[in-house]
């Protein structure tokens, strides 16, 4: 395998694929119609809960308000009386009248005190008219003015003059009683006037006029429908995140090859599959490594990519942990750094950058044994991705990169490539095509679903064939919660 220069490699079909199967998507999305129809299921929902809120909150506001109805009685003044209508206006001598006649002055509407702080609060008023120069309210219900009955009472009478000539007066009164308004309202107008006569006497109303409740209802649903409304707006604005595997298998149409745990960072995880060779995390790296090989292949692939939508998701730990665990147990395996913008093998493994695949792309003279490394803990050997080149970038679809490998495959029983991620370089679109199976990684609340979506659909357009979806970075115990959670909903 090493010392061969790149005019000696020699170009070999993909046995497991033919020309027909190359030449269509491998995969793609599924019908995306039950998904739509539970979001506008939740949308729906979402609107008419809020609905509901803003009905049960106007139920409660017209439940704390008083209920008043208002009686009306209507009196005709004689030409030479309209002067006497202004002795009506909150007369005390009227008023006191009326409260006797009518016994009101047992009436909790009327004798019910405003309410004042108590006295035990004159430390604390003290303190702060001292301190903020406010006047506050006076401490004791006992110093309230004289003569409060009188006002009170006439806060619930209104005297309204009709007609170009005031010859005709409207007494309007507001009660908690239907009959004890209809009462004040004709007891005020035969007391007032003497010579007047009352045309339309009061008669008890058959409905409350406070509050409004159908403007209440109204402003309430209106305003549910709008939390709701709102609600949908920030609900879809929100990137939404992959919890469980069944919501990244739903909404991919994939399988999920593996559920990897969260671990401190990169250089932990792969040392941690050497040093606990039994730890979850290394279990599901065997788990993701079984199944590639429980497929009914006719060739078992050999050249398998990792790449994911964004930065920052796990593949490039996924890949090395994964290559270092296989070769450990005697596996001949390679791992190729493809990515130039933001290369990290070398820096996992403590390796020289300086020459790597971009020298083996662009350089006839370089031989695979020039730029390949070996972990000497686990027998992995690596290919970094060197210095960053430009026409390096162009060369990945051209034939030497087909030479270089078809040259790995005959030489190794996994060449994994670490990819760079689909949004964020089109070198990964470039190479879907010329590996033999690719692994998407997606990394467990984190990446949006719009992006793993679109990532994929790049990937397929451009022919790629992905294996399956590896769910990264999990907190386990999150995990198994939200799953019990799931499960305790079926």
């Amino acid at each position: 395998m090493r010392n061969i220069p790149l005019h000696q490699m020699q170009s070999r079909p993909r046995p497991h694929q033919s020309r027909a199967a190359r030449s269509s998507p491998k995969t793609a999305w599924p019908a995306q119609g039950g998904a739509t129809n539970r979001l506008l299921g939740r949308r729906l929902l979402t609107l008419l809960a809020c609905l509901a809120a803003g009905l049960v909150l106007a139920g409660a506001v017209i439940a704390v308000l008083p209920t008043l109805y208002v009686a009306e009685t209507r009196i005709l003044v004689p030409p030479d009386g309209t002067d006497a209508v202004g002795a009506i206006n909150r007369s005390p001598a009227l008023a006191e009248q009326v409260i006797a006649e009518l016994h009101l002055d047992h009436d909790t509407d009327l004798t019910q005190e405003s309410w004042h702080p108590p006295e035990a609060l004159d430390p604390a008023r003290s303190w702060i008219e001292t301190h903020t120069g406010w006047k506050l309210p006076l401490p004791s219900s006992a110093q309230a003015p004289q003569g409060s009955l009188v006002d009170r009472f006439w806060d619930q009478v209104e005297i309204i003059h009709r007609g170009r000539s005031s010859r005709m007066v409207e007494i309007r009164v507001s009660a908690s009683d239907p009959k004890q308004a209809a009462a004040i309202a004709n007891s005020l107008g035969r007391l007032a006037l003497s010579t007047g006569t009352i045309i339309t006497p009061a008669l008890p109303p058959g409905g409350a006029a406070y509050p409004p409740v159908s403007a209440i209802l109204l402003i309430g649903a209106a305003g549910g429908v709008l939390l709701g409304l709102a609600s949908i707006v920030l609900f879809d604005s929100k990137p939404r995140l992959f919890a469980r595997s069944e919501e990244l298998e739903s909404a991919s149409g994939l399988p999920v090859l593996a559920v990897v745990p969260e671990l401190e960072d990169g250089g932990a995880a792969i040392a941690n599959v050497l040093r606990d060779p039994g730890s979850p995390f290394a279990e599901s790296l065997r788990k993701l490594y079984g199944k590639l090989h429980s497929q009914r292949w006719n060739q078992a692939p050999k050249i398998i990519a990792v790449s994911s939508a964004m930065p920052g998701e796990g593949r490039s730990t996924l890949a090395a942990s994964l290559g270092r665990l296989l070769a450990s147990e005697g596996g001949r395996v390679l791992l190729v750094d493809c990515d130039w913008r933001h290369p990290e093998l070398h820096t996992l493994f403590r390796l020289n950058n300086e020459t790597g695949l971009t020298s083996l792309l662009l350089d006839p003279h370089i031989a695979l044994d020039d730029v390949i490394h070996t972990d000497a803990l686990s027998g992995l050997d690596i290919i970094t991705a060197g210095r960053r080149n430009r026409q390096a970038v162009h060369k990945l679809i051209s034939e030497p990169m087909r030479k270089i490998l078809s040259a790995l495959a005959a030489g190794y029983d996994l060449v994994l490539l670490d990819m760079p991620p689909v949004l964020a370089a089109d070198e990964t679109l470039l190479l879907s095509g010329l590996v033999d199976k690719l692994i998407f990684t997606v990394r467990w609340r984190h990446t949006p679903r719009g992006k793993a979506t679109d990532a994929m659909d790049k990937i397929l357009a451009a022919r790629g064939d992905v294996l399956g979806v590896v769910l990264t970075r999990v907190d386990l115990q999150r995990y198994g919660k939200d799953k019990l959670s799931l499960n305790t909903a079926k």
